[in-house]
């Protein structure tokens, strides 16, 4: 199967983000003890609140989890969930891995155990404790270092599930049964689960109403000793719970805590000798720039927010160079229309970025810094043009996304991207060399094409101004959908856009003179103190009518990420159109430069059924594009295979006839679904993809032979 993730993924996902109070469902009740039970000097911290009830007939997510469409949805998950068999104790399948045989059988419970875990309050948390006993094996600095860092870690996880206890702990030891060499201890509050790593614990406890997961030794005593009040825990963590305050929200949801200050110093010390290499390597990258990330997620005046804080103390090197870029104006928006349903803007220095890059590879790999040289001359060679001198300073750091109805898009099918210009002169030679290089790239790259009709760069006047694209060919027409890459240089802007039709109309748009989205900007997205770097906003009541009126089509395989029972492909379990567009408005984030850090605040993100119907709907066509452009290349490697091996016995090879009236399957078959593009713009375009490994059914019988 090409690209196949195992359905239990699925699941798990599903019912981590859709299913419980992490997100997408409105918070229940909070349990206060879940700090108490971890240590005050974690380094990672998570809690979640209940998944809560909802409130039918009210707005937002409250209606949306109340609304008896879902409720029928959930519940009818819920069942088929409970049929599934719980897996029998481990027995390793001789003619499957082991990894394999323990996936397979933690599948059918893993989900609805999470689901059962995260419907209660719960939390996470890892710390350092130094244990000087530990013994550290003599075979390899490396193995010594993983030795000591596994050996003071600890772990736990605790949730309180109240009257289900009893059902939970239950469906925790079926699940363990499934693991090698476990073997319950009928009637104990403690199990003890084993590890392949030697000196390693890890324990199952159930405390009253409440269930916890130990990892490392002594982790189990740390966690009941602050559950009882003996030892103090996250509560009395200052630098923790002020942080906290900073992003609070008015119904908690979840809260989550990284101290990287903590990790750097703890695995110093666990690495002993090796540990002296860890901070000089975090200074030259800049990650010791940030002290600590923080993060809470709720209800705020009834819209779903949630806000993540860096603290960084103001410092821009390194990785952070990323956050260097200047604010983005509300009048920069001026050229997106007024009725825009998707705005996506973000603000990074290229300069800077360009400058701080080369100095992180000279600080690391000073080897490397000669490569990343020679390959900046080969493309100023490439260009005529210098980075730094020509390139850079012709256009500015905003880059934008954006769709709108009036350009005859549907939230993304008239994508257009802009980016400013600041020196109209050098932008113009640079569009020009660009559009050449491309235009040779596409003649150079045809002789490669063994068929049909090759792409070429065409230009048009529209409006005073010249569109550049790249038209399909014969052979992309044998494909429903495709992007027809489409470049135009205006006064202001660099513009691309996915097909001819959006880029007229965005010069109509601009020539129209008409207002523009910057009136509406700071209305649409409530952007907090600072310097704005990103800005995003989405029309919620759009988008999620468009998901809405695809999920009938794209329902089946939505369902299959529930299970691949053919069972389990009940369609009518779809909600209709008012059960998921009726609760959500508009979808915003933003992320802004303070003084100590950068601040991330999304509001109303879209539910996780609409972002499944479009996922649904994408990898449905990856996956046959996947397949085809597999099965293009092993034909190209046969024929080549062949013609080397008959070449080689002094036989001649008589060219293949064109077949104009071949038939549609063996057409797709040979033709892969992306344009040949030139280099650059493949590379931009494009996403690497593992090759996949297509069914048998699609081999024929000469492939079989060829193919190992």
């Amino acid at each position: 199967m090409p690209s196949e993730v195992h359905p239990g993924l699925w699941e798990l996902l599903f019912w981590i983000f859709a299913g419980s109070g992490l997100v997408g469902l409105p918070p229940g009740e909070r349990d206060p003890a879940l700090m108490q039970a971890a240590p005050p000097d974690s380094v990672l911290y998570f809690e979640w609140a209940a998944r809560g009830p909802g409130q039918p007939g009210a707005t937002g997510i409250e209606g949306f989890a109340a609304d008896p469409e879902i409720l029928q949805l959930t519940q009818w998950i819920d069942q088929q969930l409970a049929k599934q068999a719980p897996p029998s104790p481990f027995d390793e399948d001789e003619e499957n891995p082991f990894d394999e045989v323990l996936l397979e059988k933690l599948t059918s419970v893993v989900p609805p155990l999470v689901r059962s875990l995260t419907s209660h309050p719960g939390s996470v948390f890892v710390s350092f404790h130094p244990n000087p006993d530990h013994p550290n094996p003599d075979n390899g600095a490396a193995a010594v270092g993983l030795a000591r860092i596994a050996a003071t870690i600890r772990a736990g996880i605790m949730v309180r599930s109240d009257t289900e206890t009893d059902r939970l702990w239950k469906l925790l030891n079926q699940t363990l049964v499934a693991i090698p060499d476990f073997h319950e201890e009928e009637g104990e509050r403690t199990q003890s689960i084993p590890l392949p790593i030697p000196g390693l614990t890890l324990v199952a406890h159930r405390n009253d109403s409440r269930i916890l997961l130990a990892f490392g030794a002594g982790t189990l005593d740390l966690m009941t000793d602050g559950l009882s009040g003996r030892k103090p825990g996250m509560e009395s963590n200052l630098r923790f719970q002020t942080a906290v305050k900073q992003i609070a929200v008015e119904r908690f949801s979840s809260v989550g805590w990284i101290d990287t200050m903590g990790i750097l110093t703890n695995l110093t010390k666990a690495l002993g000798p090796l540990g002296l290499l860890i901070r000089p390597m975090a200074a030259m990258v800049g990650v010791d720039a940030v002290d600590h990330l923080v993060q809470s997620s709720g209800l705020e005046q009834d819209v779903l927010t949630q806000r993540t804080f860096i603290a960084t103390a103001g410092r821009l090197d390194g990785a952070l160079v990323l956050a260097a870029g200047p604010p983005i104006q509300p009048q920069q928006f001026a050229h997106i229309p007024a009725d825009a349903d998707l705005v996506l803007a973000t603000s990074i220095s290229f300069t800077r970025l360009f400058k701080e890059s080369r100095q992180m590879i000279a600080k690391t790999q000073p080897q490397a810094v000669r490569i990343f040289d020679e390959t900046v001359r080969e493309l100023q060679s490439e260009l005529e043009l210098r980075i730094l001198e020509d390139v850079l300073p012709a256009f500015g750091d905003v880059v934008m996304a954006f769709d709108s109805p009036s350009l005859g898009g549907m939230v993304a099918t008239s994508l257009m991207l802009s980016v400013e210009i600041q020196d109209t002169k050098k932008a113009t030679r640079v569009f020009e060399q660009l559009m050449k290089l491309t235009e040779q790239s596409l003649v150079e790259d045809s002789p490669d094409l063994d068929f049909g009709q090759p792409h070429s760069l065409k230009q048009q006047p529209f409006f005073g101004h010249t569109i550049f694209y790249i038209p399909l060919t014969e052979e992309d027409a044998h494909w429903g959908l495709s992007i027809t890459p489409t470049f135009c240089l205006t006064d202001q802007h660099l513009l691309f856009a996915i097909h001819p039709q959006a880029m007229k109309a965005q010069l109509r748009s601009l020539q129209s003179k008409q207002p523009g989205f910057d009136q509406l900007a700071r209305r649409k997205v409530a952007v907090p103190d600072g310097d704005c770097l990103l800005y995003a906003y989405l029309d919620g009541p759009r988008t999620s009518r468009l998901a809405a009126a695809l999920l009938p089509y794209v329902g089946h395989d939505f369902l299959h990420w529930i299970g691949d029972d053919t069972e389990l492909l009940d369609l009518f379990a779809i909600p209709s159109t008012p059960a998921i567009s009726s609760y959500f408005g508009d979808s915003t984030a933003s992320i802004s430069r303070q003084k100590e850090g950068l601040l991330i605040e999304t509001r109303n993100a879209p539910p996780l059924i609409v972002a499944l119907t479009f996922l649904s709907f994408y990898r449905q066509g990856q996956t046959l594009d996947l397949e085809l452009l597999a099965a293009h290349r092993r034909d190209r490697t046969n024929t080549t295979n062949q013609f080397q091996s008959r070449r080689a016995t002094n036989q001649v090879v008589l060219a293949a006839p064109e077949n104009r009236h071949r038939t549609h399957s063996t057409a797709k078959a040979k033709h892969s679904f992306y344009p040949q593009l030139a280099p650059l713009l493949r590379k931009a375009f494009t996403a690497a993809a593992p090759r996949p490994r297509t069914p048998d059914s699609t081999i024929s019988p000469r492939q079989e032979k060829s193919d190992p």
